[in-house]
């Protein structure tokens, strides 16, 4: 009866009415949040010209693939400001995913056009990982029993009679496109591909301090101008890109005189001259880095790229030249990074997750005939733990 409430108005009535019939208003007010909401995976970015202008209606094709097998193709047009969104991408089974997008003017070419893509940023990952001695690890009985009936084979063969030793056949993978004039692609570091990869965007020169043991910027001793070359330890560094020396198209007339008689006009032009090269390329523009320090590899470098006047004045037991032969995706040497308007993007894609099958134990107290010998006690890929690294499960 509604007149109960107005003949005696008790206050827990009225909030229960409220509670349960009453209109509540909650008004909203938007707040600038640090990212935008992600409906889907989208990849957004902009067609430019040489003077940074934007490509309006222009062209934009993705060819992308999906591990070792699976391929798709997408297009879509740059809006009035030069933007692209590229949306509603095929279910990813595999995060191994890498698109090459490319744009094209009115006249269907790549000419005078960039691209920029928004690539997103990630926190920087920390490897907290311990390192577990192999001794301590707990083997199921499954594996214990197959393991030790394997040594007891071994033991009995070794009684019986003798048996040659084991030998291990190491070998280096070949690289693909690679000038590398050593047999078999001999050298004594390899950057390679997948080491690239982690760190996409960072330059050439970024990649060698990082990844090369050894490379600093130094001076040679008695130099008047005390100049900088890029050394690997003590050795002179001499960059082979796809085969060519890049030495070869420095030209000296606007540098000083050579006053140590290592072929390389003293001024700091020289280093400019290779800076201009060095943080030209990026990571993702390059498919492998080898290194040449010692005579075993270096040799056939000398006899290829050293006149005789610095082979016999630089060799092993006073100051060497290190090679390093890098290795391009394009294969076209230090000219031609990649084609215009072309833009190799890997990204951080959404991919379906396995379902795995858990499987449903007996409780403690009910006795099976045939004992449960499964390693995989119990799959959760999606365990999330709370400030103190606990779970339950």
């Amino acid at each position: 009866d509604p007149y109960y409430y107005f003949q005696s108005p008790l206050p827990q009535a009225v909030d229960a009415l409220m509670l349960t019939q009453g209109w509540v208003r909650y008004e909203w007010q938007p707040a600038s949040f640090t990212f935008d909401r992600e409906k889907q995976f989208t990849v957004t970015g902009k067609a430019t010209n040489a003077l940074n202008k934007p490509f309006a209606q222009t062209k934009v094709i993705v060819f992308g693939n999906e591990g070792k097998n699976g391929t798709f193709l997408m297009d879509t047009t740059t809006n009035d400001k030069g933007i692209f969104t590229l949306t509603r991408f095929p279910y990813f089974t595999n995060d191994s995913v890498s698109m090459v997008i490319e744009a094209f003017n009115k006249k269907g070419r790549a000419f005078n056009i960039g691209i920029e893509l928004n690539e997103p940023t990630f926190p920087s990952y920390t490897d907290a990982s311990t390192v577990i001695a192999q001794q301590n690890i707990l083997l199921d009985t499954a594996i214990a029993h197959f393991v030790n009936k394997q040594m007891d084979i071994r033991k009995l063969i070794r009684k019986n009679g003798d048996f040659l030793d084991e030998v291990v056949v190491k070998t280096t993978a070949a690289i693909p496109g690679s000038q590398n004039l050593n047999k078999n692609g001999g050298a004594d570091q390899v950057v390679s591909e997948a080491t690239l990869d982690k760190t996409p965007k960072q330059t050439l020169l970024d990649v060698l301090y990082k990844q090369v043991k050894g490379f600093s910027l130094g001076a040679l001793p008695k130099s008047r101008n005390n100049k900088l070359l890029y050394m690997i330890n003590t050795n002179i560094v001499r960059f082979i890109i796809d085969g060519v020396d890049l030495h070869f198209f420095f030209d000296p007339r606007n540098t000083f005189y050579d006053d140590n008689d290592d072929g390389i006009r003293d001024g700091i032009d020289y280093r400019t001259f290779l800076d201009n090269y060095l943080r030209y390329f990026s990571a993702e523009d390059i498919r492998a880095i080898e290194v040449m320090n010692t005579s075993k590899f270096n040799s056939a470098y000398r006899s290829e790229f050293l006149n005789m006047q610095l082979r016999m004045r630089f060799n092993a037991s006073t100051r060497d030249f290190s090679f390093v032969e890098i290795t391009t995706r394009s294969g076209t040497g230090p000219f031609l990074k990649k084609a215009p308007g072309v833009y190799l993007y890997k990204p951080v894609a959404p991919v379906l997750a396995k379902q795995f099958y858990s499987p449903r134990y007996t409780t403690p107290d009910e006795k099976t005939v045939v004992p449960d010998l499964r390693t995989t006690v119990y799959w959760n890929p999606e365990v999330i733990t709370d400030h103190n690294g606990k779970a339950r499960v």
